[in-house]
C-alpha cells in the first residue's frame, strides 16, 4: 500500500471514529407521523423559577419535549417563562408542570395583578392632578 493510500486509510479510520464521517448506513432515527386536529392545540405559559442560564433552558426543553403530544417547548431564563405548545388529548399543563418541578425548577402562578402590572407599564396621569 502506497504511503499516501495509507495516509487516507488513517485519517478515514479516524473520522469514523469521531463520527465526522459515515459510511455505514446507520437507520435513521424514525419520527412517528401524527396528525393532530387543530382544535386539539393548546398553548400555555408557564413561570419558572430558578433558570439561571441557557443552560437551564436547555435542560427544560429536552425534557417537556419528550413528552408524548407535546408540539413545541421554548424556556427563557430572563422571562422566568416556558412557553409550552401540545395536544391536549394527549398530555396536559399539570403533567408539564410535573415534569419542571421534577427536574429542579419551582413552577409558580402569578397573581392577576402581577400579571397586569407586567402586561401595563406604568401610566401617569395626563392631568398630574392625582399625582400619579
Amino acid at each position: 500500500m502506497s504511503y499516501t493510500k495509507r495516509f487516507n486509510t488513517i485519517v478515514l479510520s479516524i473520522a469514523l471514529s469521531l463520527g465526522f464521517v459515515s459510511c455505514l448506513d446507520k437507520p435513521k432515527e424514525e419520527k412517528e407521523l401524527v396528525i393532530i386536529k387543530q382544535k386539539n392545540i393548546h398553548k400555555a405559559l408557564i413561570n419558572v423559577d430558578g433558570m439561571t442560564c441557557e443552560s437551564c433552558e436547555s435542560s427544560i426543553q429536552g425534557y417537556v419535549s419528550k413528552i408524548k403530544g407535546v408540539v413545541s417547548v421554548n424556556a427563557s431564563h430572563t422571562e422566568k417563562t416556558t412557553i409550552v405548545v401540545y395536544d391536549k388529548t394527549q398530555t396536559n399543563e399539570k403533567e408539564i408542570s410535573e415534569v419542571i418541578s421534577n427536574i429542579g425548577y419551582k413552577v409558580f402562578k402569578k397573581s392577576q395583578k402581577e400579571a397586569l402590572k407586567e402586561a401595563v407599564p406604568s401610566m401617569k396621569c395626563a392631568a398630574g392632578k392625582c399625582g400619579k
